[in-house]
């Protein structure tokens, strides 16, 4: 376990350290091997929205990036070394970016609709923890703003707190059970379909409008389950792309 004095190699108690074996590690400039930083706030221009807008002024604006500076792996502030003096801030490690996009650390929407998402929410704690629901609902609303729907993405968020493993099981079951093999095969479909018609449809909103409309999920599940898959697809992309009718409201 690290400690600044005694163990200053030791593992830290941050995310970044619990996946160092994936992350790579490197030497800091003070001599000591630490996890590859993915966090960087250089050429970040604080308050620029502000600043635009009249809400601060610009001498507002400058010292505020002047003075923002950053956090070391200790979570000790850089701050400003002597006055008007910027503050230092953090830059992120090569090999720790590479490794985080391509091991899949990091994604964004298209990534994610590739795949079937079942999200279980144990966070039923009034008081929260950790792992907070609103994650489940941002990752959604990631898929929705990249492909238009969340339809390979289902949120279970239902537990017992222990009082009632049986009950809970039974839940799992019933997962189980309503979730087939043919949401896998949907999952799939509708990547494919998205890849082929996204060009069509440039337009992030109105690429939402139509995927709202074309999607009908019980027609697509029942399509695969009697081998009609390539109808499924043939429809989507029908839907999807066919022009708006004369005078329809956007």
């Amino acid at each position: 376990m690290y400690d600044a004095v005694l163990r200053p190699n030791g593992v830290r108690c941050t995310l970044l350290d619990n996946i160092a074996p994936q992350l790579g590690t490197f030497v800091d400039t003070d001599g000591h091997t630490k996890a590859n930083r993915l966090f960087d706030n250089v050429g970040v221009q604080y308050g620029l929205s502000a600043l635009r807008t009249g809400v601060i002024t610009p001498e507002d604006f400058v010292r505020l990036n002047e003075g923002i500076g950053s956090y070391s792996a200790d979570l000790v502030w850089s701050g400003p070394t002597a006055p008007g003096s910027p503050a230092k801030r953090i830059t992120s490690t090569v090999d720790g970016l590479e490794t985080a996009y391509g091991a899949g650390l990091v994604v964004d929407g298209k990534q994610l609709a590739k795949v079937a998402i079942i999200d279980l929410r144990g966070d039923q704690n009034p008081a929260g923890d950790i792992h907070s629901n609103w994650r489940s609902w941002g990752q959604r609303e990631r898929l929705d703003h990249a492909n238009g729907h969340h339809g390979n993405q289902v949120i279970w968020a239902t537990a017992t707190g222990g009082r009632s493993p049986a009950l809970a099981r039974r839940l799992r079951e019933e997962l189980d059970e309503r979730f087939g093999p043919e949401w896998e095969e949907a999952v799939r479909l509708l990547g494919e379909v998205r890849d082929r018609t996204r060009a069509a449809l440039p337009d992030v909103t109105e690429r939402a409008r139509r995927w709202r409309r074309a999607l009908d999920v019980e027609e697509l599940l029942e399509l695969i389950r009697s081998g009609q898959a390539d109808e499924a697809r043939r429809r989507l992309v029908e839907r999807l792309t066919a022009p708006a009718p004369a005078g329809a409201v956007r």
